[in-house]
């Protein structure tokens, strides 16, 4: 069988995420697979909910510009020695609740995504340092995050479409044929196991939810 011609521009070194997900949607229309049908809504126009999967989770660092004493110090990395690791873990987590489209324009960031914090927990981040004034902070992700879960995405949707072809034939037609029960319900349990070993499957470990992300070009040194 020939292949279908969509996995020429699955397989590229980068691949059109958004533009898959909507042809992927097109051609399981029909087949009734909720889970399937709510992760593609999520990752095309964004996670509305508190929950996002683990592979939108990432772990970053604080920065910010502080005085100490008479003097001004600007991108410094700020301690969290009040807190034990738990409080730790949990401020410096950040769950990107984007669609693919915007994750991609994040991309422009030549190494880190910056993530204004809250002055309200400046008092939390002095306590214990030799910190006078902290002018502002913010959480540090690398890029390589934003990277990940594009992949992520990529390869469950290249599992998608190879089960379906394993199943329907062809993919090139866009209409595909739901009629058989029995093929279209070993279908949606086969799309359901992908999103199970692909971790997109929702758990209930949620992470602050923080707004306005900016990109740093600056070379870290």
């Amino acid at each position: 069988m020939e292949r279908s011609a969509i996995f020429k521009d699955a397989t590229r070194s980068e691949p059109d995420t958004e533009s898959l997900l909507k042809r992927l949607k097109v051609l399981t229309y029909g087949l009734g697979c909720e889970q399937f049908d709510k992760w593609m809504e999520s990752e095309l126009y964004g996670y509305k909910g508190e929950d996002v999967p683990e592979y939108r989770k990432a772990h970053g660092f604080l920065q910010g510009d502080i005085i100490v004493g008479y003097t001004q110090i600007k991108n410094t990395n700020l301690p969290l020695v009040s807190v034990d690791n738990e409080a730790r873990k949990k401020m410096l987590s950040y769950s990107f609740k984007e669609g693919v489209g915007g994750l991609r324009a994040l991309l422009k960031a030549e190494q880190y995504l910056m993530i204004p914090w809250p002055p309200e927990t400046y008092p939390t981040i002095k306590k214990g340092t030799n910190i006078t004034e902290i002018l502002s902070a913010r959480l540090m992700l690398g890029i390589t995050h934003v990277n990940e879960i594009l992949s992520a995405v990529d390869n469950t949707i290249l599992d998608i479409l190879l089960e379906l072809e394993s199943k329907y034939g062809n993919l090139d037609k866009y209409d595909l044929d739901f009629n058989d029960e029995e093929k279209d319900d070993q279908t949606r349990q086969k799309i359901v196991q992908i999103l199970i070993n692909n971790g997109v499957i929702i758990g209930n470990d949620n992470d602050l939810d923080k707004t306005n992300i900016s990109l740093d070009n600056r070379k870290q040194k």
